[in-house]
């Protein structure tokens, strides 16, 4: 997947669930997946930069990137 189609339909998902767009356009396609990559509780980033590619490069969609992303993941909070 690449990862501006990526960070397409990761905006789409939070529109969907009721952010603004005006905010979502001001995010970069880095900043997006930062979102979901990062651990709400402490802020650490889940992966490194080499995982994170093989990650995206596997997703076939948002909802793949999200499951690879949570079995993925450093820590369980």
């Amino acid at each position: 997947m690449k990862i501006a189609e990526l960070a397409a339909q990761l905006r789409q998902r939070q529109a969907d669930r009721g952010m603004a767009w005006s905010t979502l356009r001001r995010l970069s396609d880095a900043d997006i997946i930062d979102c979901y990559i990062t651990c709400s509780h402490c802020g650490e980033r889940q992966f490194d930069r080499a995982t994170l590619a093989r990650i995206i490069a596997q997703a076939t969609d948002a909802e793949t990137f999200i499951a690879l992303c949570n079995v993925n993941a450093r820590g369980k909070h």
